[in-house]
């Protein structure tokens, strides 16, 4: 691997997480100690710094995530001082945009991951500070999150959770026991079920999890 002439760029505070848009064409960072996150243009696999950014995003943002058309992005807020940890905003790359119908939207204590399937417009946050896991469905056209029915789920001081490319199945690291969770998604519901053998023993404190496809 070789660094890029010109491959360094300024973020904001502590940045914590990065995501690429799906079309390849942008980058956003999540700022975690100034509340901000960063946008930049790809060209040639240099990064150009969006005029305004970086903007507005939540408290202590640590993770972060995209819904499918590209044109929504979602924030696990940290260090939220109420149970709504999850901010919701529009992408909009000339001026700070405001936040989506509903957001925040509440979650447990202490979000600390967030993901998508884009197979069924499913979305699940750690709540790693109240040891479950909150599940939501995107509305594709408005970007509006609905909190799914018997979410939160329980879970063990979740840190990180994932789903994998077909949307069947989720997988959450649990630092508090260190294991890692498995579940099966229900296509219509979004509920989770565990999957037998679950949870399995991991390494000390796992606190993210990646899925190759």
């Amino acid at each position: 691997m070789t660094l890029l002439s010109g491959g360094v760029v300024a973020s904001g505070g502590s940045p914590s997480s990065v995501t690429v848009d799906p079309f390849g064409e942008f980058v956003y960072v999540a700022n975690q100690s100034d509340g901000t996150f960063s946008a930049f243009s790809i060209n040639s696999g240099i990064l150009t710094t969006e005029v305004g950014s970086p903007f507005p995003a939540g408290s202590n943002p640590l993770a972060l995530a995209l819904d499918p058309s590209g044109h929504n992005i979602y924030f696990a807020n940290s260090t939220s001082s109420t149970l709504s940890g999850i901010s919701g905003l529009p992408i909009n790359a000339t001026a700070a945009p405001s936040p989506l119908s509903g957001s925040p939207y509440a979650t447990g204590l202490t979000p600390t991951s967030i993901a998508l399937s884009a197979v069924n417009n499913l979305v699940y946050v750690a709540n790693q500070g109240s040891n479950n896991i909150s599940g939501y469905q995107l509305n594709s056209g408005t970007g509006v999150l609905t909190a799914l029915a018997g979410s939160p789920l329980t879970g063990a001081q979740p840190s990180s959770v994932a789903v994998d490319p077909t949307g069947k199945f989720a997988y959450v690291t649990n630092s508090g026991s260190n294991t890692v969770s498995a579940f099966s998604i229900a296509p219509a519901s979004g509920a989770l079920t565990p999957l037998v053998g679950s949870p399995i023993a991991a390494g000390l404190l796992p606190s993210a999890i990646a899925i190759s496809d």
